[in-house]
């Protein structure tokens, strides 16, 4: 069986990190190969190349470059199965095998529970129509599922596949020394890992830090389109001295050991893959109260209401209480436990051997 994967690109993210760890395993099982539509350079692009798996690049130009439908149909005859990611490669691959007419088995897998077409009447059409051309919706959660129900696609095409981590890189992972990113013992920190985009709500976590006391130190990891608007707030609250941007990094589980408290404050999710790397590290989560996140994090760490600082805030000063601590932090290395990548692998092997019967 020859499977290709498809993803906008390798820029951090969610979904990229996830797919990135996939493939070696896959690889284990069968043939695996991945498309991507902009093949920047990336960190996560720089690791995939150390797995010695085929790597197709179609465009530099960005991922708005409609040649790119027609450079999919010569491509897509050479799998059995073809597995995609993200929204636009979700559109382009749907046209390229319509246009083309080829036979090839698609894959989708929605990571997210919202996004700005679900708002617009003419493109949930359009997106019914082209999940249509998909043989199996992989949801990563319960939440993914509903919404794509609600949307009107087909619960015959859809089925859960939770995400997965390597649990025992996280867990085993050795902390750095704090004085390198210039902080101390006496230091409580936070860490937030994820991409500046839209659906990550950072201002809130800054808002929550101004108010507490100096002891509060942030380090985020990541990168994104929003990132200079967000160093922006950070000098407007006077918090240079507390905030550590250290972009994007091959080496988070150990920057997740050299913190207290790991965070996800969001505006919206599918899954919440950065809240199980950290529980799986050892630290209470406090997350987010939105669909996908909750599912993944709730029994494990702790949940506050979306938007709101003060409740963030609440939950953080709760866990100055040492064996309150010591209880959420063995909750979350419990819950963690669920979401082992080798389980999620193996799903996705049963289901492509399903179709290529």
């Amino acid at each position: 069986m020859k499977v290709l994967h498809i993803i906008n690109g390798l820029v951090v993210g969610g979904a990229e990190s996830l797919l990135v760890a996939l493939l070696p395993l896959l690889k284990k099982q069968i043939e695996v190969e991945v498309l991507l539509l902009d093949g920047s350079e990336s960190l996560l692009l720089d690791t995939l190349k150390k797995y010695n798996i085929k790597i197709i690049t179609l465009s530099n130009k960005g991922l708005y470059d409609l040649s790119i439908v027609f450079k999919l149909y010569p491509i897509l005859k050479n799998y059995d199965l073809v597995h995609v990611h993200l929204f636009p490669s979700m559109y382009y691959v749907a046209l390229a095998k319509l246009l083309s007419r080829s036979k090839v088995k698609l894959i989708f897998t929605e990571h997210s529970t919202s996004n700005r077409r679900l708002k617009s009447w003419f493109f949930r059409i359009i997106d019914r129509l082209i999940y249509l051309n998909y043989e199996k919706v992989v949801c990563i959660t319960p939440e993914v599922k509903d919404v794509l129900i609600h949307l009107g696609v087909s619960k015959e095409k859809l089925c859960v596949v939770y995400n997965g981590i390597e649990l025992s890189k996280f867990s085993e992972a050795e902390a750095y020394d704090r004085a390198q990113f210039g902080l101390n013992e006496n230091d409580i920190i936070l860490v937030m890992v994820a991409a500046f985009r839209r659906e990550k709500d950072h201002s809130l976590v800054f808002k929550s830090l101004h108010k507490l006391d100096g002891r509060y130190k942030l380090m985020l990891i990541g990168d994104g389109y929003l990132r200079s608007q967000r160093e922006s707030e950070v000098r407007e609250l006077n918090l240079i001295d507390r905030v550590v941007f250290l972009g994007a990094r091959d080496d988070v589980s150990r920057l997740l050991k050299t913190c207290n408290i790991g965070v996800l404050s969001s505006h919206w999710e599918g899954f919440g893959l950065a809240a199980v790397e950290a529980m799986a590290a050892g630290l209470p989560v406090v997350a987010s109260n939105v669909p996908g996140l909750s599912d993944v994090v709730n029994g494990g760490g702790i949940l506050f209401r979306k938007g709101s600082a003060a409740d963030f805030s609440e939950k953080i000063l709760a866990l100055e209480d040492g064996s309150y601590y010591n209880k959420i932090k063995e909750r979350c290395i419990n819950k963690a436990k669920n979401y082992d990548l080798q389980s999620t692998a193996d799903e996705l092997i049963r289901l492509y051997k399903n179709l290529d019967r």
